[in-house]
């Protein structure tokens, strides 16, 4: 398929579909349900890589292939890898969910030959800053006009796995299952206890606040 990008450029983006039935895995703030879409900010602002964007705010949903890659892209998104410090009231605040998706979902992939498809390079894409998010949207907008369900690339922080984002659909149900047996809420200390010690040798320490 092709879509235009944000240059007004015709590419024919690499596509990647992800199978029903695929597990996946979130961290997410407790406020929202495993398979929930956060709703992101009206009007829509840039929070994250890839969003927001949209008039209503397009809702997203952001995974990994593994549980050690959701970790790595949400809890330790801002911890130097040479080690540091969690305020535990914010890691309690969070949820580690696994997802199902219950229908094939077409994507459009940002990584191997998916840079040379759409001639751009992962510096721009991928692998920007944060401060630079505000250049990754408009690839989100051009890959949702073009009715792709979402987008695959691999993991800034954990670079052996795939990340995920998935574009909502305003009034229409989710595409993701919560999984059985894959949920552990940080407000609990026995996955607390789980988390803390998975992360010791990573040489990440979760802290009261002084």
């Amino acid at each position: 398929m092709v879509m235009h990008a944000p240059d007004g450029r015709r590419v024919a983006p690499r596509e990647e579909s992800l199978p029903a039935g695929t597990t996946l895995y979130r961290v997410h703030w407790s406020r929202y349900g495993p398979t929930e879409y956060n709703p992101g900010p009206t009007p829509a602002a840039v929070t994250t890589r890839f969003a927001s964007f949209g008039a209503p705010t397009v809702p997203t949903l952001y995974a990994a292939e593994t549980e050690d890659a959701a970790l790595a892209e949400v809890l330790l998104h801002d911890v130097p890898v040479t080690g540091g410090q969690l305020d535990q009231r914010l890691v309690r605040s969070r949820v580690l969910s696994g997802i199902t998706s219950t229908r094939e979902l077409r994507l459009v992939a940002f990584h191997g030959d998916g840079f040379r498809r759409i001639g751009r390079d992962a510096a721009d894409i991928t692998r920007t800053s944060p401060r630079r998010y505000p250049e990754t949207v408009p690839w989100a907008q051009a890959v949702h006009a073009a009715g792709f369900d979402g987008i695959v690339w691999m993991s800034l922080r954990h670079d052996s796995a795939k990340s995920y984002v998935f574009f909502g659909r305003h009034g229409k149900e989710s595409d993701f299952t919560a999984a059985a047996g894959v949920a552990r809420a940080f407000a609990f200390q026995q996955d607390m206890d789980w988390l803390t010690r998975k992360l010791l040798p990573l040489n990440v320490l979760i802290t009261t606040a002084s």
